[in-house]
């Protein structure tokens, strides 16, 4: 199941990186965090730290360039 979530949260930042803006990267990022915050509490019998820390680490920063780009 992580992986099928870290796959679909890369898909959304190609599918920003090719096609957003910074307004829908902002709208991108809310919904990929709701996909982790639920994944990480509900989807797991443990929260799941990997996950967490490859949200905060890695594609959070991603992310947050989309959104600075004007």
């Amino acid at each position: 199941m992580e992986d099928k979530v870290k796959a679909w949260i890369e898909s959304e930042y190609q599918f920003q990186l090719r096609w957003g803006d910074s307004c829908s990267a902002s709208h991108a990022t809310d919904r990929c965090y709701g996909v982790i915050m639920f994944a990480i509490n509900n989807l797991f019998t443990e929260f799941n730290k990997e996950l967490n820390k490859w949200w905060e680490d890695e594609m959070l920063p991603k992310f947050r360039d989309l959104e600075e780009c004007d």
